[in-house]
């Protein structure tokens, strides 16, 4: 696996919205990680509070799904040879999942504690599919074992 970090200025747009600019650490992931790390994403970051953006290479953006819980994100080899990326998220009806055929690069932005913030996927040329992890998980019971027997 090939990590690629470097540092630069988050220009996400909720940062702008209040006026701040924010060092996060960037890493473009090589693509035979990807599938490890859609199941990392996944295990970890299950019924977090996501929004998905689709921006083309022109500037358009378009808001596909705003703070909903992400069911999954997986990866597979389609029939047809192309390698894909599904996101999946919890809607009030149901799931709803997204699938992006060969896409060209994977990119994950972290905050200073070095948790996923953004994940950007590229496809096309120029264009992206932009995952913020915008919010908390949905609450759960929490199980643990100790002492007590629980």
């Amino acid at each position: 696996m090939t990590l690629n970090s470097s540092y630069e200025v988050n220009a996400s747009p909720v940062n702008q919205q209040y006026g701040e600019s924010v060092p996060v650490a960037t890493t473009k992931l090589d693509p035979g990680a990807w599938g490890v790390f859609c199941d990392w994403l996944t295990q970890n970051l299950e019924g977090l509070e996501t929004t998905i953006e689709r921006r083309d290479a022109t500037g358009k953006i378009e808001l596909e799904c705003l703070s909903k819980p992400l069911d999954s994100i997986t990866s597979r080899i389609m029939d047809n040879g192309v390698f894909a990326i599904a996101i999946s998220v919890r809607m009030d009806c149901g799931s709803y999942k997204w699938e992006i055929a060969g896409p060209r690069s994977l990119v994950l932005y972290r905050n200073a504690a070095g948790w996923p913030t953004r994940v950007e996927i590229g496809f096309h040329e120029g264009s992206v599919v932009v995952l913020e992890f915008t919010g908390s998980r949905l609450a759960s019971e929490m199980f643990t074992g100790n002492s007590w027997g629980e």
